[in-house]
């Protein structure tokens, strides 16, 4: 069950909440407290004036001296007690709140008050629980201070209710919904509409699939969906997360391109302490590898928070494999070997999706058919066969489409600063990175005014080009960021246009980074911070090229004002060596970079592994005691530890060093 609420004990503060609750739960801010005390209140403490009729009576009980019988005769009597003082009152529904416990006998008495034209209702302490829980970002913070939950960034939970309250009824707004998300637009909460809504088509193998192997999976591991960039995925994963909660599961969604702060991961893992039952809870994570450092830390401690969990990724395969191959990837509970769930496309998949987007369009059987050897190709995911449809389409004059950097370079016409930009948005976005946008506008030389109309112009924008971020970081100081709406959208741009030269687009976004900002200076640790990044089979920029600019002399002290990019790049030019299989270089380079940055523990963690690999235990051993100095709470060089006397065959060793952990 969820975390049990303690009973508030102010009469006002009383009613306060269980106005803020009715606000919520009837979508009625109209609802307000009534009179004061020793005014008569004609039995009831708030009221709705018009919109849902509600009205509320509130009995703060003390439950801790009182035998339950005795306190359940009182309410008992108080409730219909109350109930006659509003015979005055035009009302449809009467809400008997106490913190007393949820009772049937209560309950039963509620029932029988109620008319054809009057529902009652009694909510007990165990209801008003419930209820605070669901609206928990927006109540607990107030009215429970102590227990830290607040709003996160990317963090969506899956109730029944939240699925009823998004389903569309007007017809044309449904087919507009589609029409976005069939002409490529993988926004969450686009997404969640459309698969709430029943608008997209159902892979079921794939569905299946996953339910299958969830279901002989043991408690607290994860399971991996992984697909072809643009085939699905995370329509699938939403999927998943809505049918899981429709049966009862508790569960959570995370996009991690989202900007968790400072304080996101502790913020996740309490919404999943505080808000989760002891079984059947889920927790969905979009994009993992965006954000490896936090989808580690996470991975590492839900299993302190809930032992029966279960963990669905959606990743990229190519992101996957070589998450993998680098070493990044983070399991829970042994798993490494378990099968994962492949997202595939059958030609009878895609004809079904096709037949749904022709539909759309209004396009006739002749002209679907003679697109048929686009849709049908397996070897085209969605977003590519979906983007050369459409354009076949505009040849034959059957539909009205542009490409997204067409649209932007249209709305952007006055704006003549940012008319080229969209290259740069397409390139960190090809690597799954949002770009700054005030570093952006540096780079086009772009005024306050131009910035300003260029936000009003894309901000809410429902079919943008360019998917916009906002929010303010812990300062309170307003932060930007810019993607495309589909990573593959950004391949087929540079694919559409080969003269772009992508290494010198960065070097110029380099030039203009202030590098004492973290959120500017953060937008190329994310880059050059993710190890699969150098273990990938076709890298999309010269990433030694471009750490040798950074690195370069001169360019370098302004690049050390942030000490986590400077420490990032000397690790990534170790990470290039490594990947390239020249293991005496690349300890070379990280000992000289150690030398530079002597407490770097990052840095000694990696050549502790290296020199596992190589067998020479002692070197690994020396390195990581070292660490432990530096910092002896630190949980890693602990990991190695305890690996390399595992792999001696010193058990007790290995047991004594992780118990300490």
């Amino acid at each position: 069950m969820l975390y049990q609420l303690p009973p508030v004990q102010d009469e006002n503060i009383f009613e306060k909440l269980v106005r803020d609750v009715l606000r919520r739960e009837y979508d009625d801010p109209g609802i307000e407290c009534f009179g004061r005390k020793g005014q008569s209140q004609y039995g009831i403490d708030g009221y709705s004036p018009a919109k849902s009729g509600v009205t509320f009576q509130c009995k703060l009980k003390d439950t801790r001296y009182k035998p339950d019988a005795d306190l359940c005769g009182t309410l008992s009597s108080e409730m219909e007690i109350e109930l006659e003082k509003t015979r005055e009152l035009r009302i449809s529904r009467f809400i008997f709140a106490s913190t007393f416990k949820n009772d049937a006998h209560l309950q039963q008495k509620a029932q029988n008050l109620s008319s054809h034209t009057l529902i009652v209702e009694y909510w007990g302490w165990d209801t008003i629980t419930e209820k605070i829980w669901k609206y928990a970002e927006e109540l607990v913070p107030s009215y429970y201070p102590h227990i830290p939950i607040r709003k996160v960034p990317g963090l969506r939970e899956i109730i029944p209710d939240a699925i009823r309250n998004t389903l569309i009824q007007d017809s044309e707004e449904r087919k507009q919904l589609a029409l976005d998300y069939y002409r490529i637009n993988d926004r969450d909460d686009v997404v969640f509409k459309v698969v709430c809504n029943d608008l997209d088509v159902r892979n079921d193998a794939v569905m299946q699939d996953a339910f299958t192997k969830l279901e002989s999976l043991p408690s607290c591991s994860t399971l991996w969906v992984v697909g072809t960039g643009g085939s699905g995925k995370t329509t699938i994963l939403y999927r998943l997360a809505i049918e899981l909660a429709q049966k009862n599961h508790h569960v959570f969604v995370l996009n991690l391109e989202a900007q968790l702060g400072r304080d996101g991961v502790e913020l996740v893992l309490n919404t999943i302490r505080y808000k989760s039952p002891s079984d059947k809870c889920i927790l969905c994570i979009d994009n993992p590898a965006a954000d490896e450092e936090t989808l580690s830390s996470i991975l590492r401690r839900i299993p302190e928070l809930n032992r029966r969990i279960h963990v669905l990724l959606s990743e990229r395969g190519h992101r996957f494999q070589a998450m993998k191959k680098s070493g990044t990837v983070t399991f829970i509970h042994g798993e490494e070997e378990s099968a994962l769930v492949v997202v595939k496309n059958p030609h009878s998949q895609r004809q079904l999706v096709y037949n749904r987007l022709f539909d759309l369009l209004g396009i006739e059987a002749n002209t679907a058919r003679d697109l048929s050897q686009i849709i049908l190709n397996e070897r085209i995911v969605y977003v590519n066969a979906t983007y050369t449809v459409l354009l076949e389409l505009k040849k034959k004059r059957k539909i009205d489409f542009a490409f997204d950097w067409d649209d932007f370079q249209k709305l952007t016409d006055d704006l003549p600063s940012f008319r080229d930009s969209y290259k740069y948005i397409a390139l960190f976005y090809l690597m799954g990175v949002r770009a700054h946008f005030d570093v952006l506008a540096r780079v086009c030389g772009a005024d306050e005014a131009q910035k300003g109309m260029f936000l009003s112009r894309f901000r809410g924008l429902q079919h943008e080009p360019i998917v916009l971020t906002e929010w303010r970081d812990e300062l309170y100081q307003k932060q930007v960021l810019l993607r495309t709406k589909h990573e593959i959208i950004s391949e087929i741009y540079f694919r559409e246009h080969p003269e772009i030269d992508k290494n010198e687009l960065m070097m110029e976004w380099c030039e203009k980074t202030y590098f004492n900002n973290i959120f500017e200076s953060q937008t190329l640790v994310n880059i050059f911070g993710a190890k699969k990044n150098y273990f990938a089979d076709q890298p999309f920029i010269d990433y030694e090229l471009l750490i040798n600019f950074m690195l370069r002399e001169g360019f370098a002290e302004k690049v050390q004002q942030s000490r986590k990019l400077y420490e990032t790049l000397h690790l990534a030019r170790f990470w290039i060596l490594l990947s390239q299989g020249r293991e005496t270089k690349a300890i070379e380079a990280l000992n000289s970079a150690l030398v530079l940055i002597p407490y770097n523990l990052h840095f000694r963690t990696e050549l502790a592994k290296i020199y596992q690999h190589q067998g020479k235990y002692d070197e690994a051993e020396k390195i990581l005691m070292e660490s432990l100095v530096i910092d002896e709470k630190q949980l890693h060089p602990r990991t190695e530890l305890a690996k390399i006397y595992q792999h001696q065959g010193k058990y007790d060793e290995a047991e004594k060093i992780l118990m300490e952990s």
